[in-house]
């Protein structure tokens, strides 16, 4: 009997923590899943139509039905308006959306084609409800016949002025053969570019096309907003086989000149512009004295000296504004202070043998006095100088002379040496520095071959924010050799410059004029006393 109560005892004890034990493992097995996970990737996968609970896609004889797409998970109907179809319909699509299921139903008026293909493109239309990720170009093609079109075209898409691909960008085919068709509807088949800026567009019908593609920022499938860029392909396409490389750039179209801002002070206006200025047409009233005018990029500076208040009427490229020019008097001329700087000399940056001096000054310089300019080397001997004005900036001044390498130098300019516009300058001007010895710098040797006689060339030497432009005229070969350069990692970008203005511009899409095209290098390092030979064909814009 003891024996068999000790066993019992045993059995329920055993018992007991083993319910106890699973009644654990269930608290935290239920704990686990209900709590929310901590860290873990991102939901980034858009939603799927199960294929096995809705509407088969690619039927043939399609009869008019409603359409049910069945997803994967709870999703919201984001944009009705980008549910675009193929050919396009007389009525609009009825669209609604229950839980997990969209369901497209054509107008009871409608009437589809005989032997057909249509394709329904949803666009970023669906969304998961959770996240908001986007179900792309995802298309629903029937044909009311015994076959499907089965045409396509890929490609890739750039950008004219970067050169890198573009993503989620519209490529769509327009039937309507009229440029202006991409301002007033819709396209008829259309895709999207994926991160590598390719784009392939199936189930197309025999036909001709205009190719088009659009930056479309609000997601209406039209060109309507001037910040939004855009991009053709040639002339139309006849399509009668599936197309492959129809490559093509995008660019944002050069907008009408117009005032940003404008910044007045005494005997100074700088005017501000949406783009570059290459001339400025201006009329003021009354006439004024001394006037001077610098364009550089998109600034205007304009100088003068003016006792009384004047009407300045700008008329750029023929859009006419007025601006008032305020009141001094000449005596107030003397208390703006006259400021420059040396651009490229000071103690922590030495001089290359082989550059200039570069004096920038505040306001234009009217006249200077070579002979009070003067420089002595380490060894008290003064070098013989040179001074210019820079044609293209009246406020600059270069002082040019045989550096001796690896010596300190100073420069003394007297008093009164130089008068801008503010008036003469008073006190001497000293500054030391350093020259460097030739071998520390390295060059670059640039050859151009096969060149366009008819046009320019813009040719630009790059390494970080250091800038060097060189222009060639109507030329076949050129040859350039850049010295003195600091090493470095150095690109060089050459561009077919048409229209001769000296800048880069893009394509205008009503003169169907593309953009300029441009050949870009990244060259390998320069390292001191070093020649980087670098040669460009003219082939190689093909």
């Amino acid at each position: 009997m003891g024996s068999w109560a000790q066993k019992m005892k045993k059995f329920l004890s055993i018992s007991v923590y083993t319910f106890l034990a699973l009644c654990c493992i269930y608290m935290v097995h239920s704990c686990a899943v209900q709590a929310d996970p901590l860290g873990g990737p991102d939901d980034d996968i858009p939603p799927i139509p199960d294929s096995l609970r809705s509407t088969p896609n690619l039927q043939l004889f399609f009869k008019k039905q409603p359409i049910e797409l069945v997803f994967n998970e709870w999703v919201t109907l984001k944009n009705e308006n980008q549910i675009i179809v193929s050919p396009p319909l007389e009525y609009r699509l009825n669209i609604k959306l229950k839980k997990k299921t969209l369901v497209i139903d054509f107008d009871e008026k409608e009437e589809l084609l005989d032997s057909t293909t249509y394709t329904i493109n949803l666009g970023e239309s669906i969304v998961d409800y959770s996240v908001g990720n986007p179900m792309d170009n995802y298309t629903f093609v029937f044909s009311t016949g015994s076959f499907l079109d089965s045409l396509s075209i890929s490609g890739k898409v750039t950008d004219d002025f970067t050169g890198e691909a573009v993503e989620s960008t519209i490529v769509a085919l327009y039937a309507d053969l009229q440029d202006s068709a991409v301002y007033k509807k819709g396209p008829l088949y259309f895709t999207k570019t994926d991160e590598n800026g390719r784009y392939k567009i199936n189930n197309i019908r025999k036909d001709s096309f205009n190719l088009f593609a659009l930056d479309d920022k609000n997601l209406n499938f039209y060109k309507d907003q001037e910040s939004e860029k855009i991009g053709f392909y040639g002339e139309s396409i006849f399509l009668d086989s599936s197309l492959n490389k129809l490559n093509f750039g995008i660019f944002q179209e050069q907008s009408d000149l117009r005032l940003i801002t404008k910044k007045q002070s005494k005997g100074e206006l700088i005017l501000t512009f949406n783009q570059a200025v290459d001339s400025l047409e201006y009329f003021i009233e009354g006439g004024i004295r001394d006037l001077d005018m610098f364009m550089d990029k998109d600034t205007v500076y304009i100088w003068h000296l003016n006792p009384r208040e004047r009407s300045l009427i700008l008329d750029p490229k023929g859009i006419a504004d007025t601006l008032i020019l305020n009141s001094f008097q000449d005596s107030t001329i003397a208390k703006k202070r006259n400021s420059f700087n040396f651009t490229n000399i000071s103690k922590a940056s030495p001089l290359s043998p082989f550059d200039s001096i570069i004096m920038k000054f505040n306001a234009p310089i009217k006249s200077f006095d070579e002979s009070k300019f003067s420089v002595i080397d380490s060894s008290s001997t003064k070098i013989k100088t040179a001074v210019f004005q820079n044609k293209k900036d009246p406020r600059i001044l270069k002082i040019k002379a045989r550096w001796i390498e690896g010596t300190n130098h100073n420069l003394e300019i007297l008093p009164e040496a130089i008068e801008t516009n503010l008036g003469i300058l008073k006190d001497t001007i000293e500054r030391k520095f350093g020259v460097n010895q030739k071998q520390t710098f390295g060059e670059i040797a640039l050859e151009l071959d096969s060149l366009n006689q008819e046009i320019w060339y813009l040719v630009e030497f790059s390494e970080g924010s250091n800038k060097i432009n060189r222009i060639v005229k109507n030329k076949e070969r050129y040859s350039l050799t850049l010295s003195g350069l600091k090493p470095g990692n150095y690109k060089v970008r050459v561009t077919e410059d048409f229209n001769k203005n000296g800048r880069w511009d893009s394509g205008n899409f009503f003169e169907r004029r593309k953009s300029e095209r441009w050949i870009s290098k990244s060259l390998e390092p320069l390292k001191q006393n070093w020649t980087l030979d670098v040669k460009i064909n003219g082939d190689e814009f093909e």
